[in-house]
């Protein structure tokens, strides 16, 4: 997950020039060169027991292979040209507030210049954390600093509007179609246990059955659903 963060910036951080990524297989080192431009990227995560150390140690791995050019074939003639520093901006565990958010913001993604913005959740718990993590990506939204978010607690976060105007890449799938996806795995589900039970009706004899229904959202659906599939079995039956 780490090279695609970074790799979905880098590939864009200069637009004038194009990125050779094909030709020989054979890829040699680039030479150092002592002009080389420093870029600052803020790598925005909450304080957890045991797995900070685990964040930073990976973020640091990355940007420092990518330095030496050591990095994917494709990333090593970034170093030639920049040299990325990692900038920290460590939030408090659990909920956090505006003071966190602006301190994070002023004090340390400004300040420093930094040309992108990497915010990385690991809790996949929705509850307040989750509103105070739609406010961070809002505010830092307003900096105009590009942004590569994954949240694990991805259930909670949604726009109604396009993201691109907020220079937001949301890695984390939102809630629609995460309910689309549960909605046809329900489906599914449904359908298998109501195929069994005209099979075992069918078995017995019993042509008759009623079906009861609550007066909610998608009870028409579901008794059209059934005469559908009722349809369906009586046809494949008289084959």
């Amino acid at each position: 997950m780490l090279w695609t963060l970074v790799f979905l910036f880098l590939i864009s951080i200069d637009p004038l020039e194009t990125l050779d990524l094909g030709g020989s297989r054979k890829v040699q080192k680039p030479k150092e060169d002592p002009r080389r431009e420093d870029v600052n990227i803020a790598v925005v995560y909450q304080h957890y027991a045991g797995r900070s150390k685990s964040y930073d140690k990976a973020f640091k791995e990355v940007i420092r292979k990518i330095n030496d050019a050591t990095a994917v074939s494709s990333l090593r003639r970034l170093a030639t040209r920049y040299n990325f520093q990692p900038v920290d901006c460590i939030l408090p565990t659990g909920q956090f507030f505006v003071k966190e958010v602006l301190d994070c913001l002023c004090n340390n993604v400004t300040s420093n210049n930094v040309a992108l913005i990497i915010f990385v959740t690991a809790s996949e718990t929705y509850d307040s954390t989750t509103a105070a993590e739609q406010y961070f990506l809002t505010a830092a939204s307003y900096t105009g600093i590009p942004i590569i978010a994954w949240n694990a607690d991805n259930a909670g976060f949604t726009f109604e509007n396009d993201l691109s105007p907020y220079r937001i890449i949301q890695m984390a799938p939102p809630i629609e179609h995460q309910a689309r996806q549960e909605k046809l795995e329900f489906e599914k589900k449904l359908l298998r246990l109501f195929r069994a039970m005209l099979a075992l009706l069918r078995r017995y004899n019993w042509p008759k059955f009623g079906v009861v229904t609550s007066e909610m959202a998608g009870n028409d659906r579901f008794v059209t659903a059934v005469r559908e599939e009722l349809e369906r079995f009586s046809n494949k039956s008289t084959k």
